[in-house]
């Protein structure tokens, strides 16, 4: 495969009338719109809050892995925000990639754009106004092999209302129709689905801090985190027979490898509510994990594929996460893993290859950048030789 990476310039064209309809929009106080232009080239390494980086690997070995078909057992795969692209065109993923997700017996991420019945506008050019046409998922989908029955995806992000309620209203019905397990979207019962696979009964939630664009209907259609302080999870977790209750919120400040204290304080809130396992999105960049009694707080996996220029919005991280019941049918983490990937850009074409084939000197800025967030273990790369 060429990993030679050219030139990308989303956002440019149209004489930056994208990044002021950005501004105009921006949820953000102030200080912050006013600095994100830097950030967007310049992800910020500053640890707001004096967090210190966890190994990328917790209790695993080869030994210990657990085998995807035991009856006890339970593969997540997680990934950050899977964003249209411009030109309309899915990036090419690689065997590595597919494999891993494929593996899965959930494959759980973001969805950073209404998703849409139009057809694929080969010379589009997005700037913060997303629009997502349905092949474009379904060619990702195509690529790795597994059904959509298997995904979940959360709707809840800043870029929900950039179609308006009859975009949004659309999406849902969309991936109603592909079979996706989809949260984050308000149905008047609850905010979490249940899903049961291999033994395991499930929840998952999708609420978002940020909304660009309102929707103007008299009742938010998205999840916020008002309606996951308003249900007693544990309650819910009892009542329903649950074994795992996973969140996924989507905060923090874009751009940012490390979460303010404000985040860790509504992770551990969370935690304290009944979760099990929180997975943020939002920063379009890696961000550290922390634990709070048997929660675990993974703050930010940055992108599954993404628009911005940074050369760390191009690191790929995807969670590898194993569930096993105990003997009482008590449900926990038994081990995880981050593997690493980078997008790749060939002229109009992007791929997503292992970190380890992409050019010598990017692979050294992207392990120096991991290596600021999480304690780096080499095995998790899969390929430890010089360049």
């Amino acid at each position: 495969m060429n990993t030679k990476n050219t030139t990308h310039r989303p956002f440019f064209d149209g004489k930056f009338k994208g990044l002021w309809d950005s501004i105009k929009n921006s949820p953000y106080p102030l200080h912050y719109t006013l600095r994100w232009p830097w950030y967007f080239k310049n992800p910020s390494v500053r640890n707001h809050s004096g967090m210190q980086p966890n190994n990328d690997k917790y209790n695993i070995s080869i030994s210990d892995c657990t085998d995807k078909g035991h009856e006890n057992s339970l593969k997540l795969l997680f990934a950050g925000d899977i964003m249209v692209l411009n030109g309309d065109k899915a990036p090419v993923l690689c065997t590595e990639l597919c494999d891993l997700i494929s593996s899965s017996n959930l494959f759980i991420a973001n969805l950073e754009a209404p998703l849409g019945d139009h057809k694929p506008v080969l010379d589009k050019k997005y700037a913060f106004r997303f629009h997502m046409p349905r092949e474009f998922l379904l060619d990702i989908q195509q690529q790795i092999g597994l059904p959509f029955e298997q995904w979940v995806l959360t709707n809840a992000n800043n870029h929900s209302g950039d179609m308006g309620i009859d975009g949004f209203n659309t999406s849902i019905n969309l991936l109603e129709s592909l079979g996706v397990n989809h949260v984050g979207h308000r149905d008047f019962t609850s905010p979490f689905r249940i899903i049961e696979n291999n033994g395991f009964r499930i929840s998952v939630a999708g609420w978002t801090h940020w909304l660009n664009r309102d929707l103007n209907t008299g009742i938010q259609p998205v999840i916020t985190p008002s309606d996951i302080h308003n249900v007693d999870v544990n309650r819910f977790k009892q009542q329903n027979n649950l074994d795992f209750v996973i969140g996924l919120p989507h905060w923090e400040f874009e751009f940012q490898h490390f979460p303010r204290k404000g985040t860790r304080t509504l992770g551990k809130n969370f935690s304290e509510i009944g979760f099990d396992l929180l997975v943020g999105s939002h920063p379009h960049v890696l961000q550290p994990y922390e634990r709070f009694s048997d929660t675990f707080c993974f703050y930010s996996l940055g992108n599954f594929c993404g628009l911005g220029v940074a050369k760390p919005v191009k690191i790929i991280p995807i969670l590898e996460l194993n569930l096993v019941k105990s003997e009482n049918e008590e449900a926990s983490v038994k081990n995880f893993s981050i593997h690493y990937f980078y997008q790749l850009h060939q002229g109009d074409s992007i791929s997503i290859v292992p970190l380890e084939e992409v050019p010598c000197d990017v692979k050294s800025l992207a392990e120096s950048r991991i290596s600021k967030v999480m304690k780096r273990n080499q095995t998790s790369i899969g390929d430890t030789r010089a360049c």
